[in-house]
């Protein structure tokens, strides 16, 4: 990415937080994939709880009244709002590379592992801002943009 742009530039208003953690992300998509892989991490983790901060989601139903994990989260919120399938496997999907990839697991958090979170990371904010985000005009036209080495 040339200059300050992000691919994430349209959380930055609403959403501060989320905007931080993906472009921190994007910064080290190349020179650091695990780098990246942990604040992708951490971005689809704030993700999902500012979903059901945001709802208002009951939680009081699983065993022990709260959501513990990633996992519980996004299954909870896929039941809740009957998501779309391509939304909840690229929840899982992120969440499964990303934790391979922070607990050191062999053969993970490549360039590649990295570069695909970073976008699966856009797909989910682009749904998310769609769904929760005041300015969606800002949302015509954008597209994906790799970050250069």
């Amino acid at each position: 990415m040339g200059g300050n742009h992000s691919n994430f530039s349209f959380l930055s208003a609403e959403f501060p937080l989320l905007y931080e953690l993906s472009s921190s992300a994007e910064h080290y998509v190349h020179s650091d994939p695990a780098a990246c892989l942990f604040k992708l991490r951490l971005f689809c983790e704030t993700l999902t709880s500012d979903i059901i901060d945001l709802t208002h989601l009951k939680t009081s139903h699983l065993n022990s009244g709260s959501v513990q994990t990633q996992f519980e989260r996004i299954n909870l919120i896929a039941k809740s709002f009957k998501l779309n399938p391509d939304v909840t496997k690229a929840f899982h999907q992120l969440r499964m590379v990303a934790n391979q990839a922070v607990h050191g697991k062999a053969d993970s958090g490549s360039p590649q592992d990295a570069a695909d979170c970073l976008r699966l990371s856009w797909y989910l904010s682009r749904w998310f801002y769609r769904a929760f985000g005041r300015n969606k005009q800002q949302l015509a036209g954008l597209t994906f943009t790799p970050p250069h080495h």
